[in-house]
């Protein structure tokens, strides 16, 4: 079991030193922050990873790069929508020297929390924004299932990370309906999930899976999923307590089926116990390929 992830924070402040002293009392919170000097920046890192990457934003007065804005209100208010536009579901705490504190504070009442830099103020912005992240389904999941989450961060090809991430949390959020069409849909991103960790293992090692045995790279859009898995049986890669070869399988072939015809998952009563079923072995895949990358089997 690994250790528990930290919260990954984005900050942007352009006072590199002050947010070096602030990672040093949000190492007990299990934060690391992700330091950016300027709102662009810290769009384009957002934008880069993905907004599920990180637990919150923590946004100085001084936010841009080259402003010619002198009026904090207007830095503050552009900086603040326009950050909320790229992170929709993040939570944002603003942190603010004392001269003019509470002008900002009154600035964004009821809206933002606004905390100062002064060290006893320190505390409880770090405890505001632990409680706010908290309530993300991405940061929930990610403590429920921290193995799976650990070998998406550590181990899927970066290119599709955020895909992956993006994939398994409406997956899972799908876990508490009902409701065929959104039970198809989630289907569909397990299905896409599978084709990932086969293109990671392709990129990681390709005498496991080689470049023809990878539907849709470089042209190969006739090789079947099958091939693939006849390819791993034979070179004895999905031995794993009896079960890996199965769930592979049936993971892929029931949301191919079932993820595009929603109408035919009615029809042959595909409920929301069988999609639990298929999540979960969804998750054993993960176990699976972490313990490939590994070199456990």
């Amino acid at each position: 079991m690994p250790k528990k992830q930290p919260l990954s924070i984005l900050i942007i402040d352009d006072n590199t030193d002050f947010v070096q002293s602030l990672q040093r009392q949000a190492n007990p919170y299990c934060i690391q922050l992700e330091h950016v000097t300027n709102l662009e920046d810290g769009e384009k890192i957002i934008t880069l990873k993905g907004e599920k990457a990180f637990g919150g934003i923590i946004l100085d007065r001084c936010c841009y790069q080259d402003s010619f804005m002198q009026n904090l209100r207007d830095i503050l208010t552009i900086g603040t929508l326009s950050l909320a536009k790229k992170a929709k579901s993040l939570p944002i705490v603003i942190l603010t020297g004392e001269k003019g504190f509470e002008d900002v504070k009154n600035q964004f009442y009821g809206v933002y929390p606004v905390f100062s830099k002064d060290t006893t103020d320190i505390d409880s912005m770090l405890s505001c924004i632990v409680e706010e992240s908290s309530r993300l389904n991405h940061i929930k999941y990610s403590r429920e299932y921290p193995d799976v989450f650990y070998t998406i961060d550590q181990y899927i090809l970066p290119k599709l990370k955020n895909n992956v991430r993006d994939d398994l949390v409406f997956a899972l959020d799908a876990l508490l309906s009902t409701d065929i069409t959104e039970l198809s849909a989630g289907l569909n991103r397990l299905r896409c999930i599978v084709e990932s960790i086969l293109f990671s293992i392709n990129n990681f090692d390709k005498s496991i899976i080689p470049d023809e045995k990878v539907r849709n790279y470089k042209g190969n859009e006739e090789v079947k999923f099958g091939d693939t898995m006849k390819h791993l049986t034979l070179t004895g890669r999905l031995v794993q307590y009896g079960i890996i070869d199965q769930s592979l399988w049936r993971v892929y072939k029931t949301a191919s089926k079932y993820g595009a015809h929603p109408d035919l998952a009615k029809e042959d009563f595909f409920s929301s116990y069988s999609y639990r079923a298929i999540v979960y072995q969804t998750l054993d895949i993960f176990l699976w390929y972490r313990a490939l990358r590994e070199g456990v089997i």
